[in-house]
């Protein structure tokens, strides 16, 4: 697995580098650690002229993840330019599975459109880990948003490629929406009996496919504690709210982005939950990420 941990000078990147220092990654995980050197204000972008400070810092950075004994070779890069494209550019030329950073939590009312976090998550060709809080706990407590799509399936197999830790519980979740949050997602359908069929009709396949999906990570983390559960509500808000209900240490959620313009659409749920969990958020895609 090849990881891209993009930090700067930010108590949120110490935050995605203690994340990555405690990562399970899988065996032979290999990191490239990046930060870009900018000024608005006309920095001088020679390399001479590079402030040690940036040196310092991935060093220093550097150290702390080379104590993961899964990761077996670290790297570090300077760039210079606006961190929004030096970064997306970096992905873009070479390989990687995985691009983790650290990030805020603005409030659902109030997100960062213009944020650097907000635009790599929009914009990175790779699967997204974005870290909130270390997770150091021995016994993990993991969230995947479940909806039975391919991406979701995909999303299942990156857990089961971790070194998870015996005793871990492990939280399959569906969310579906009310009835009241089905018409107004469906203003043209106009029969009340119709939404509630609707609704009864995708329960079922819910629980159908939560129970499919249980017995195959059961199969590949015997290990673990496994549990399923439909969740009432509109998955924007629902899985968001289920990281608390669960004290989730990291939320999995698929999506279906192929491309730098389609990996995750702004109002998506991928999106949503990236912005508004309290938790570290790992964004999968269905194309082949390791790990």
């Amino acid at each position: 697995m090849k990881l891209l941990l993009s930090i700067d000078n930010s108590e949120h990147s110490q935050v995605a580098i203690e994340d990555v220092s405690h990562g399970l990654w899988p065996d032979g995980t290999e990191v490239m650690i990046a930060t870009a050197v900018w000024s608005p204000f006309g920095f001088v972008n020679a390399k001479e002229h590079l402030p040690e400070a940036a040196h310092k810092l991935l060093a220093t950075a550097a150290d702390i993840v080379r104590t993961n004994k899964y990761i077996s070779k670290v790297e570090t890069q300077i760039l210079q330019g606006n961190p929004k494209s030096e970064i997306i550019e970096l992905l873009a030329a070479q390989h990687y599975d995985l691009l983790v950073m650290g990030s805020r939590r603005p409030s659902m009312q109030k997100i960062l459109f213009g944020s650097v976090s907000h635009a790599l998550l929009l914009g990175s060709p790779c699967s997204v880990r974005i870290a909130r809080r270390a997770i150091v706990r021995e016994k993990r407590r993991v969230l995947v948003g479940f909806d039975g799509s391919e991406f979701c399936w995909r999303a299942l197999s990156i857990v089961a490629g971790r070194h998870v830790p015996d005793g871990t519980e492990i939280f399959i979740v569906n969310a579906v929406p009310t009835v009241d949050e089905s018409a107004y997602d469906n203003p043209h359908v106009f029969s009340q009996e119709q939404l509630e069929q609707g609704r009864s009709r995708l329960m079922e396949i819910a629980q159908d496919g939560l129970a499919e999906a249980k017995a195959k990570l059961a199969a590949d983390l015997p290990h673990c504690k496994i549990s399923t559960k439909i969740i009432n509500g509109h998955p924007r808000k629902a899985l968001i709210a289920a990281c608390e209900d669960y004290d989730a240490d990291i939320i999995f959620v698929g999506t279906q982005g192929r491309n730098f313009s389609a990996l995750i659409a702004i109002g998506s749920v991928s999106e949503a939950v990236a912005v508004g969990a309290p938790c570290t958020v790992e964004i999968i895609k269905s194309v082949t990420t390791q790990g």
